[in-house]
């Protein structure tokens, strides 16, 4: 089966309110102020208000989840994208390594990976497409060509046993 991902690309100023928030806590939390037993500690502080505004931004914003493309789609994307052959040196180059046109295939991959949200047509997806900031089509297409293109595997070991050290072991 097909690996898939979940994209959350958030909307309205909750990016801005979120970089606020996070750069607040760091502040508290390298602040070396001395403070009583009474007093919250205020990165504590800033660290809940930080996970509950993105609890938030999160659920306000726009999920999108992609699916590796299967061999055949990714051959038929290749088929209907040739790579250039004339042009400039470093294009060329690009294409002849990705194996198909790295401009013209960038709606066509994206459109082959989307899950969800679910189009009836190619027209309300380009509708769709279009409204998108740049950036957030970026962020898309990169992870939609990261998941066709890039062999995932869980490359984290666990980590060690605890074992106290002493002048012993």
């Amino acid at each position: 089966m097909a690996q898939t991902a979940t994209i959350r690309l958030l909307t309205g100023d909750y990016p801005d309110r979120l970089n606020s928030l996070w750069a607040a806590a760091m502040a508290a939390q390298n602040d070396k102020t001395p403070r009583t037993l009474a007093d919250e500690d205020p990165f504590d502080v800033l660290s809940r208000e930080y996970e509950a505004l993105k609890a938030e931004a999160e659920e306000a914003g726009l999920s999108v989840t992609i699916k590796a493309v299967g061999r055949r789609e990714w051959r038929t994307l290749k088929q209907n994208h040739p790579a250039r052959v004339e042009g400039d040196p470093e294009t060329i180059k690009g294409d002849r390594l990705a194996g198909l046109n790295t401009s013209t295939v960038e709606d066509d991959l994206v459109y082959a990976s989307l899950v969800s949200p679910e189009f009836t047509s190619r027209a309300a997806y380009d509708e769709w497409a279009d409204a998108l900031s740049e950036g957030e089509f970026q962020t898309i297409l990169t992870r939609a060509w990261q998941l066709a293109n890039v062999a995932q595997y869980d490359p984290k070991s666990l980590p060690a046993s605890r074992t106290p050290s002493n002048a012993g072991n």
